[in-house]
């Protein structure tokens, strides 16, 4: 961390106390000059810090707090974070063309696995299928690098407790019940709020990945759509009691997914996906090699595959492409 970061940490873990300045430059091994510069630093970046003589410094507010609608905020998500053993690297960019395309370059230049980038907008951002995901200011866009150690037809675990994670973690920030409609894809209220995009570098010698990128989108903040998507996408905070800290949320999930990631291959994560799904027992039509055709999901397995039925027969969907009208 740097001495912002530090301190910021330290105010937070503290929020509320007087601490002088010459105690958090004890604490942190830093010097007095350089805890007054990371408070104006702070500051500037929307952070609410009191200074009083003779008492010192207190965290009022962060700026999530403060305006929930500005962009997400390293201090905030570090300051958030409680998995930060996983987390060696965090950047926020105001805009890229895609967090996943910047990952994957830090991916191939060694990067360590946990490093995460969130940017504020997105001018080419990507779904599945190559597909462009509507990427306007005011949402959360993240990307994170994982190194597992993993066969790639197992790589749909990673997909399904990402998107465990998100669920999880938008209901533990927002109190909003969000479901998940196979493979990648989080509903609140019966509209899309949150696309996942997962991609991978195969080593061709052992047939492992040797870096998977996970990279989410998160409609929040509510904003004009293209005609083609008003009916189909929704937005957080059109469901959430309060605007949405969005640094907190960016937290969240990275805490969710940490928790669940040690634990993938015993896939105990599973049994919270199918029963957060969406599409049980509804009939959806799904779009294969072959095109499209009608049926109904029975079932979700622990594999990860879609289980449906067709003119009485039943298939198993390891991959593909499923619409429903919710």
């Amino acid at each position: 961390m740097t001495g912002k970061q530090e301190v910021f940490q330290f105010l937070s873990e503290h929020k509320g106390e007087y601490l002088s300045g010459e105690e958090l430059a004890g604490k942190l091994y830093i010097s007095r000059n350089a805890v007054w510069k990371a408070i104006e630093a702070l500051r500037k970046e929307g952070h609410e810090i009191e200074a009083l003589t003779r008492r010192g410094y207190r965290l009022v507010a962060s700026a999530g707090e403060r305006e929930p609608g500005l962009r997400v905020n390293k201090e905030e998500i570090l300051a958030a974070v409680k998995h930060k053993e996983f987390l060696p690297i965090v950047t926020v960019l105001e805009q890229t063309e895609s967090t996943n395309r910047v990952v994957k370059e830090m991916a191939m230049q060694g990067a360590a696995e946990g490093t995460l980038v969130a940017a504020v907008s997105q001018s080419s951002g990507r779904g599945r299928l190559g597909r462009s995901f509507f990427s306007p200011e005011g949402g959360i866009y993240m990307s994170f690098l994982l190194r597992p150690k993993l066969p790639a037809e197992k790589a749909v675990f990673l997909t399904t407790a990402a998107a465990v994670s998100v669920a999880r973690a938008i209901e533990r920030v927002t109190g909003i019940r969000a479901g998940i409609k196979w493979v990648n894809d989080i509903f609140v209220s019966g509209k899309k709020v949150c696309g996942i995009l997962t991609e991978a570098g195969i080593d061709f010698e052992t047939g492992l990945p040797e870096y998977v990128v996970i990279g989410i989108g998160i409609n929040v903040e509510p904003k004009e759509l293209p005609k083609e998507l008003a009916p189909i996408v929704g937005f957080l905070n059109d469901a959430a009691k309060k605007p949405v800290n969005k640094s907190v949320l960016v937290a969240a999930i990275w805490d969710e997914f940490a928790g669940i990631y040690p634990k993938l291959s015993s896939a105990e994560y599973m049994e919270e996906y199918r029963e957060r799904s969406v599409l049980l027992n509804r009939e959806v039509t799904v779009l294969d090699p072959s095109g499209y055709y009608t049926a109904v999901v029975k079932d979700i397995d622990r594999d990860g595959h879609l289980i449906v039925e067709k003119d009485g027969k039943t298939e198993s969907l390891a991959s593909g492409e499923v619409s429903v009208k919710l």
